[in-house]
């Protein structure tokens, strides 16, 4: 099976010297259902990630964050759902998950594609490993 990973810097986003904030989005292209994907991504503090899941409500599946081992790295800044164009009924989206860089170290984080009211219901992995440095690239 072929999986596609899309990466790129977002660019910095700037109202004044002081409101700079460099962000970054980790695009992710999920193979067929009941694999497990495996990325990494690097950051500096202050800055943001992003990840973005394809997603679609309608099938009662949901994106859950189940390893919370980064807390002294990362906090949660938003979640949200984006449908896709054009909006249909039942036509999917993506759900959107975006971390502020807090200090450096190593953040583990792992999502979980699944029906939360039907139990062994997943059908997807995804465990990002994130390092937070004060390097510059």
């Amino acid at each position: 099976m072929k999986r596609t990973r899309l990466v790129w810097l977002m660019g910095i986003l700037c109202g004044s010297a002081i409101d700079c904030v460099a962000s970054q989005q980790i695009d992710i292209t999920l193979p067929a259902s009941g694999a497990e994907v495996s990325e990494a991504a690097m950051t500096r503090p202050g800055e943001e990630l992003s990840i973005k899941l394809r997603s679609n409500p309608t099938t009662g599946y949901q994106w859950r964050l189940t390893m919370r081992q980064f807390d002294a790295v990362l906090a949660i800044q938003d979640k949200r759902y984006v449908r896709s164009e054009p909006v249909m009924a039942g036509s999917g989206g993506f759900d959107v998950w975006t971390f502020k860089a807090l200090r450096a170290g190593t953040a583990q984080l792992l999502f979980e594609h699944l029906r939360s009211w039907e139990p062994g219901s997943i059908l997807q992995r995804v465990n990002i490993e994130v390092q937070v440095t004060d390097d510059t690239p």
